[in-house]
């Protein structure tokens, strides 16, 4: 293994899912645009029409690439915003991203709890490893200032 720490190993794992999100919202955001333009070329009113702008301005496509991805992220979250969708191919790609937000969210949600628990769990168990250090070396007799310097050590170590 490459990661020695424990608790590195958790933060890196937590990493992992933010870039999943981050992939999957890109992703969808993509299709949502491609849904919208293609529905737009096809004669039908999309939401790509409500939000004004050219084709042919690149300024242009990177409002509605950031539209798409802000609509893409406000489906895995409880947030709003104002794109939505104006036609049944439309209605249909909003509702499959809602059932999938709601089952990848919830993994997620699931995932992160699980690890900030393990996260607290090591340091619960650490605290109580040096709780049971000073009982033993007070029930042994141990002069303070050695037990100090041993706890000092094995907080640095």
């Amino acid at each position: 293994d490459v990661i020695d720490s424990p608790f590195m190993f958790i933060v890196f794992n937590i990493s992992k899912w933010i870039a999943a999100i981050s992939v999957t919202n890109h992703v969808a955001a993509c299709l949502w645009y491609l849904i919208g333009r293609w529905t737009q070329l096809a004669g039908m009113r999309s939401w790509v029409d409500d939000i004004g702008g050219t084709i042919e301005d690149p300024g242009d496509l990177f409002w509605r690439y950031t539209s798409a991805l802000h609509w893409s992220i406000t489906q895995f979250t409880p947030a709003a915003m104002d794109v939505n969708a104006r036609n049944v191919p439309e209605r249909i790609a909003c509702i499959f991203m809602v059932l999938l937000a709601l089952i990848v969210f919830s993994s997620i949600v699931g995932s992160v709890s699980s690890a900030i628990d393990q996260l607290r769990n090591m340091d619960g168990e650490e605290k109580k490893q040096f709780w049971l250090l000073r009982r033993y070396l007070k029930e042994q007799k141990v002069q303070h200032r050695t037990s100090v310097r041993i706890m000092k050590f094995l907080q640095h170590y």
